[in-house]
Parts: structure tokens; C-alpha cells; sequence
């Protein structure tokens, strides 16, 4: 059994750029030892759009390779093209992301929409890529019956996975997928933080470990949850636990989860069987996650990708997940934590404190040296480098994150 203290999951940072357009082409850059381009359209659905072109290539066309068994982690496109897209709601985070495993289970991109009406550049990706049939996710809120409408309209088969509220859309997502294929675990986030979701969200699709959004108080969802993964036979240890303890309270967290769990008075944060979760700065949690995902959830590829997203707004990259697990990639929050930055002193003092709360037992790591080392993890392992989104939302140094943050 692996010690407690093992894994402090909790991730990798990065933060932001300025926010996007910029119209539909492909750059190419030479870097010391990857290259670098950009997936990009006019808003966040024309992005979406870019990425769904690039999802539908063939492995051979995205240079994929097969695990040692044979098996690629989608089925390739060549024999299976794509017919059928996930709708979501462009506007909000939850369903989108918790989408991703489901994505695998369709062979399917997400597509993004207006609530009231089929966004226009949605309708004419759906045309050009010859969709016959769109899953909906989230209810009627999310996706008014309008678009279900507008899509039955063009002879498309239309289902939906939605719920009473964003906990219940992630369970339907959930349980779906377990309908499809046999799943490993769980990956459990707060749903009210889109940060530790986005990250995530490419492991959990790899590993079957559907997302579950956990609330901030009682929800009729907990024992839904329960019953799932008790009908799959997995426990606490076949779960990743990824956020604060303000937004994965330990008596929500014993309602939804079977088996051992428990609190740490003495450090505020939520221990589990396999690791600890429990910072409250964003920026160092997803650090973390992406050292959990390259100990143990990202599988290796040559020709590895990189997704460079912004950290401050999902806008563009609600989208990219699937595309991401498909590849076997992370997502990384881009862009430089230089010194000039104007929160640069809030950021620094908060992260190295909420380290030395936890008390890293390998060498009392210091945040910076934490941080860092989990760049050259990443680095070490790439060959190129996606931006997604235009200029104005990933500056063309966002990239500088491989650098070093501190340095």
C-alpha cells in the first residue's frame, strides 16, 4: 500500500493570456526541441469547430501510435469515421467537461451552442461533417428544446443527457458511460471550480474513470453516485480526488463514495486511501494534478502534444478534452507567472504557504522547485505544442511555462 502521503494531488498552474479571435489558420514555429502551432477560430464555437476538424483526422493523419497490445485509446477514423457530436452549452463548464469520457464511448468531438438557438458555425460544422446523430448534455436550461428541435429538423437523431441540475447531468454522463464500457474508477472534482475538471478530464477519459461532480452541500445526487460505483464494484481507492476541501467537504465526499475515507483535522485537507487532496490555490492544485497525471493516468506516446489553454477562462477550451485524450496529451494552463505580473506577490506568497502546509515529505520541497520540476516532466516528454485559441487569448510566449516559473 502506498503511503499517504505518496501523491498530493493537486496540480499544475500556469496562468492567462487575453481572450480570443482571430480566424482559422495553422502556424507553425521551431522551438530547441518541439514545434509549435495553433487551433483557433473567430469565438469559442468556431475553436470548437477547428478542434472537431482535428479530431476527425485519421491516427495515421495525427501520427498516433498503439499502445503495446495493439489498441489505440479511440477508434481510428479510418475505419470508424465520425457521425455523431456532443452538444453542449458554451457558455458554463460542467457538462462539456464532464463529456470527455463519454467521448471515447462515441467515437464523438464536442460541439458548442447558444442556449435558445443553434449557434449558426455549429450548424454548418454539424452539415460539413455529416453528423447523423448529436448528444445533447444538460437539460433544458442548458439547451433549450428550440435546438433539439433545430437539430431534429435536419433529419439528425437527437438524444439527451441531462438533468435536474449540474451534479445529475455528470451522473446520467456517468452512468452512460458505464453503459458503453466497463469502467475503472471515478475521477471526482468540485463542480463549482471548472480549473481542476479541465485538467483532469484527458486521464479520466484514458483510464474509463467518468467525471463526477461533487457538490458544495446535501444533493439528491450523493446517493446516485454511491450506487454507481458500488454497481461497478469500485471504492475510494479506484477514484482520483482532485480539489480543496471548501469544494469537496469530507461528509459530501462519504455520501457519494464507498469505502475509507477520512478527514485531517490538523491540516484542513481530505486524505484518501492513495493520496491527499486539500490546497486551496488553483494555480498550485493543477500543478498537481498534472504530477499525478504523469505518475500514474497519462499513458506514453511518441510524438507526444501538449495543450496550451488559458487558466482564467474556459471560453476556448471547453472543447479540446477529447481531442486531448485522443492523443494521449495534457492540458496545461499556458502563458508565463512572470514577476511582472500585477498578482505575481499574491500568487507566489500563497502557493509557497499552502506547500509548506502540507509539508512535502520528499526533500521538504519548496512550491517553486515542486512546480518546476513538474514543467521538465512535461517538457522532457513533448514534441510539439498546441495553442488553443487565438493571440489574443494565448499570447505566442505562452509557451514560456516550460521555461520554468520562477525563473
Amino acid at each position: 500500500m502506498r503511503s499517504k502521503k505518496l501523491l498530493k494531488t493537486i496540480g499544475m498552474v500556469c496562468i492567462f493570456a487575453i481572450l480570443s479571435s482571430g480566424s482559422m489558420i495553422k502556424n507553425v514555429y521551431a522551438d530547441e526541441n518541439y514545434t509549435k502551432d495553433r487551433l483557433f477560430g473567430v469565438d469559442r464555437f468556431e475553436t470548437a469547430n477547428k478542434i472537431a476538424d482535428e479530431f476527425a483526422k485519421t491516427n495515421a493523419e495525427l501520427g498516433l501510435e498503439p499502445d503495446w497490445q495493439g489498441n489505440y485509446i479511440y477508434v481510428d477514423t479510418a475505419t470508424n469515421p465520425v457521425d455523431t457530436v456532443i452538444l453542449a452549452n458554451g457558455f458554463d463548464f460542467p457538462d462539456a467537461l464532464c463529456s470527455a469520457p463519454l467521448s471515447k464511448t462515441l467515437n464523438a468531438t464536442v460541439l458548442l451552442t447558444h442556449n435558445n438557438t443553434l449557434t449558426d458555425s455549429t450548424k454548418k460544422q454539424i452539415e460539413k461533417m455529416n453528423i447523423k446523430n448529436v448528444t445533447i448534455v444538460g437539460g433544458t436550461s442548458a439547451i433549450s428544446e428550440n435546438v433539439e428541435n433545430q437539430l431534429k429538423s435536419m433529419k439528425i437523431n437527437v438524444s439527451r443527457l441531462g438533468g435536474v441540475d449540474r451534479y445529475d447531468t455528470s451522473y446520467l454522463i456517468a452512468k452512460s458511460v458505464a453503459g458503453k464500457i466497463e469502467i475503472k474508477g471515478a475521477t471526482i472534482v468540485g463542480g463549482t471550480v471548472w480549473q481542476d475538471a479541465m485538467i483532469s478530464a484527458p486521464g479520466a477519459t484514458i483510464q474509463n474513470k467518468p467525471i463526477l461532480l461533487v457538490p458544495i452541500s446535501e444533493n439528491p445526487v450523493l446517493p446516485k453516485y454511491k450506487s454507481l460505483l458500488e454497481e461497478n464494484k469500485l471504492t475510494i481507492t479506484d477514484s482520483d480526488l482532485y480539489g480543496d476541501y471548501k469544494n469537496m467537504k469530507s461528509d459530501i465526499l462519504r455520501a457519494m463514495i464507498p469505502n475509507n475515507l477520512y478527514v485531517d483535522e490538523e491540516n484542513k485537507g481530505i486524505l484518501y486511501h492513495t493520496f491527499e487532496g486539500g490546497l486551496e490555490n488553483k494555480y498550485t492544485n493543477s500543478f498537481a494534478i498534472l504530477d499525478h497525471a504523469y505518475t500514474r493516468t497519462l499513458p506514453y506516446r511518441a510524438n507526444a502534444n501538449v495543450f496550451l489553454t488559458r487558466g482564467d477562462d474556459f471560453a476556448d477550451s471547453l472543447a479540446v478534452a477529447p481531442l486531448s485524450a485522443k492523443k494521449a496529451s495534457p492540458i496545461v494552463f499556458g502563458t508565463p507567472v512572470h514577476k511582472s505580473w500585477s498578482k505575481w506577490d499574491e500568487f507566489n506568497e500563497s502557493a509557497k504557504q499552502e506547500t509548506e502546509r502540507l509539508n512535502y515529505p520528499v526533500e521538504a520541497k519548496l512550491c517553486e522547485a515542486f512546480c518546476n520540476d513538474t514543467v521538465k516532466k512535461i517538457k522532457n516528454t513533448i514534441d510539439k505544442v498546441t495553442l488553443i485559441g487565438g493571440e489574443n487569448v494565448m499570447s505566442e510566449n505562452a509557451d514560456d511555462i516550460f521555461r520554468g516559473i520562477w525563473k
